[in-house]
């Protein structure tokens, strides 16, 4: 399964254990994780500017995901959205047709699906993988 994880999943499994952390661990394993610069950008940018987080360790976690994760630009197919900066997290949804994405943004969980991509917050992720694994 192709798996695109938003920032916000991100920032949370890096900040404190729970939900977005094993999720994060767990797809690592078993799927294909993916993420886009645009995400990294977006991630360092929210670590070290509202979290003050160092540049050392942006750098870090950017090494750790670079490592295990599938860093994909997106291509700019939609091109309107309410919120401008989930743009590219749709897209890159488009470009490697992902199966889900994995979202705590309000207006993302909302469209409930883009393309083929189920969008869904991290406490749905079980309930979908569960329902794989007994196929």
């Amino acid at each position: 399964m192709r798996i695109v994880v938003d920032t916000n999943v991100l920032i949370s499994a890096f900040i404190a254990t729970g939900t977005c952390k094993d999720i994060l661990e767990y797809a690592v394993e078993t799927h294909e994780v993916i993420i886009s610069p645009y995400i990294l950008k977006e991630l360092k940018e929210k670590l070290i500017e509202k979290l003050v987080f160092s540049t050392k360790d942006y750098r870090d976690i950017r090494d750790i995901l670079q490592q295990h994760l599938t860093v994909v630009t997106e291509k700019k197919s939609l091109q309107s959205f309410p919120d401008k900066d989930d743009i590219p997290i749709l897209n890159l949804c488009l470009t490697v047709k992902a199966d889900i994405l994995v979202t705590g943004d309000k207006e993302l969980l909302k469209l409930r699906l883009i393309g083929n991509t189920k969008i869904i917050p991290p406490s749905e992720f079980w309930k979908i993988e569960k329902g794989i694994r007994s196929r």
